[in-house]
């Protein structure tokens, strides 16, 4: 089994190139809300979480390009909660598994 890739989403320059993202801070706020992923190609799938337990990430319901189960924000409080997206070409979007 080889080492899941971590990545910041800023260091990805906002693209979707890794198995695993931690989605990057636009400022120096303890939290944040990331409305759209460029990039994907059909079937992709990427996991997220937080890169500190003191720095919230709320994935927005249906917000941009990314479209979560149960009409539900989920908020990525600490290092040890995570979110799957799978890309979707046929809708352009990220969708929750």
């Amino acid at each position: 089994m080889r080492p899941i890739a971590r990545q910041s989403a800023s260091a990805a320059n906002g693209n979707a190139p890794q198995t695993r993202c931690q989605p990057g801070y636009r400022r120096a706020a303890a939290t944040d809300n990331p409305a759209t992923i460029k990039g994907g190609t059909d079937g992709q799938v990427m996991v997220f979480t937080t890169t500190s337990d003191a720095r919230d990430v709320t994935i927005n319901y249906n917000t941009g390009n990314i479209f979560l189960k149960g009409g539900v924000d989920v908020m990525l409080g600490t290092s040890n909660v995570t979110i799957t997206l799978i890309f979707s070409s046929s809708v352009t979007k990220w969708l929750e598994t």
